[in-house]
């Protein structure tokens, strides 16, 4: 199973970094395989551009840093995706992770 994955705190995230953590302590997102092929074309790709890192099917990657959250969510919120967002499946739940991610100051994983 795919799961994007958000920690509610500091110390949630040391454990997920560890493979240490309690589902408790962590927000978690289920990703369908139909959802991921259109979410790799349509968010993930650019996902990997603006942030240099690597979300890819069979990879585990991690988004960390209110810079990089920032600019994730600044492009969730821009024309070119707001415009085909209803085509695009969980993007109000992905667009929801990264706020919570930004305003607990962890990050965002990607479990693939």
């Amino acid at each position: 199973m795919k799961v994007i994955t958000v920690p509610l705190n500091k110390r949630a995230q040391e454990d997920l970094d560890y493979n240490n953590s309690n589902t408790d302590d962590l927000i978690e997102l289920a990703i369908s395989d139909e959802a991921y092929f259109v979410l790799e074309k349509e968010v993930f790709l650019d996902f990997n551009k603006i942030c240099n890192v690597l979300i890819d099917n069979y990879e585990d990657e991690k988004i960390i840093g209110t810079y990089n959250l920032k600019r994730l969510l600044e492009f969730m919120e821009s024309d070119t995706i707001t415009e085909k967002a209803e085509a695009i499946p969980k993007y109000n739940e992905i667009k929801s992770m990264i706020i919570e991610a930004i305003n607990r100051e962890t990050g965002i994983y990607f479990f693939f």
